[in-house]
Formats: structure tokens, C-alpha cells, sequence
């Protein structure tokens, strides 16, 4: 099993996309693979064509309730069903999840946040991983052939969703799935 976790900037732009496509193709066969994805830039820009102030803090996302909003429009909606039908045109058996779905990425609020000059900062509607997270939708999927494509939202016990960050999203799910990799690769050839 392989957890391939794809920043935001990889699935923006068409020429880039097509290079993870062709990727995730040539991989998809050799072994169960699952995909983890973020979209922060297309997250800031739908936050400012709604009017929303992006906040941040040491470089993490502060996320209140109308930022949730555009972070699950943006990442659950436009980067995951174009990455979904991206796989897909290319041969690829993707589905498209959230964390929501079946649980697979519960998730617990993130403690405030202590920034580099000693302060707490509470981050919102962010969260973390939880022990908890059932992953058979995603083992299920990939022992059936599929390529489960994931966005990184997570649910807490409550049904509420949280914004977890993309990297942690992944690792988390490779452990629990057992996956002898966990991979990102560059944004750039660089």
C-alpha cells in the first residue's frame, strides 16, 4: 500500500496536473495506492473572491466557520473532482472521499497553537487525526481496485468537519493503513 499525498500547487495548473497524472497512472498498477491532496493556493484565492480575510499564524491556516465554508467548497469540490476526473481520462479507477466518509479521517480540534513569541492562538475549526479513524472505506476501495482520492477534511465525534492539514492527513492515514510509503513529491524540478 501507498499513500501519495499531492500539495495544492501540483494539481493547479493543467501542465503539472497532466505530469501527476500520467504518475499516478504508471503507479496505480504495481500496488494499492491512495491519494491525499491539499489546495491551499486555490483556497486563498476563493477566499478573497468571497471577501474573506485569509488568516494565518506562523503559517497555519486560523480557520472560523465562513473560511470552513470555502475550504471544504474548494478542496471536497473543485480539487478532488478535478483530480478524480483527471485519473479517471487517464485509465485510473479514482473515487473521490473526504475525511467525513466513513470516518476515515476523524478527527479531533487542535489544541491553541503557541506561537514563536509565546502567545496561544486558537486556530478554529482546524484539526488533527484521530487514533479512531477507520480506514477500511480506503483499504476497501484499493483491495477492490480503486484509487481512493482523499481530501484532507476531517470529521470530529460531534459531525462536525475540521480543516487538517494535507501532510498530517497522509501520515496519519499510512500508519493506520499499514503502508510501507508515504510519499510527496516536489512542487517543482527544482
Amino acid at each position: 500500500m501507498i499513500v501519495l499525498k499531492l500539495g495544492g500547487e501540483l494539481l493547479e495548473e493543467a501542465s503539472r496536473l497532466q505530469v501527476i497524472v500520467a504518475a499516478v497512472a504508471a503507479m496505480a498498477g504495481s500496488a494499492p495506492l491512495a491519494i491525499v491532496h491539499g489546495g491551499g493556493k486555490e483556497i486563498d484565492a476563493a477566499l478573497e473572491t468571497a471577501g474573506i480575510e485569509k488568516q494565518q499564524v506562523d503559517g497555519l491556516r486560523i480557520t472560523d466557520d465562513r473560511t470552513l465554508d470555502v475550504v471544504v467548497s474548494v478542496l471536497a469540490g473543485t480539487v478532488n473532482t478535478r483530480l478524480v476526473a483527471a485519473l479517471t481520462s487517464a485509465g485510473v479507477p479514482a473515487v473521490g472521499l473526504t475525511g467525513a466518509d466513513a470516518g476515515c479521517g476523524l478527527a479531533e480540534e487542535a489544541p491553541p497553537h503557541e506561537t514563536v513569541d509565546g502567545r496561544a492562538v486558537n486556530l478554529g475549526r482546524v484539526g488533527i487525526p484521530s487514533d479512531a479513524a477507520d480506514p477500511r472505506v480506503v483499504s476497501t476501495l484499493c483491495s477492490a481496485g480503486f484509487v481512493p482520492v482523499i481530501a484532507c477534511i476531517g470529521l470530529n465525534r460531534q459531525g462536525a468537519l475540521l480543516n487538517v492539514n494535507a501532510d498530517t492527513f497522509a501520515g496519519h492515514l499510512a500508519a493506520r493503513l499499514g503502508a510501507w510509503a508515504c510519499s510527496t513529491p516536489p512542487a517543482s524540478n527544482g
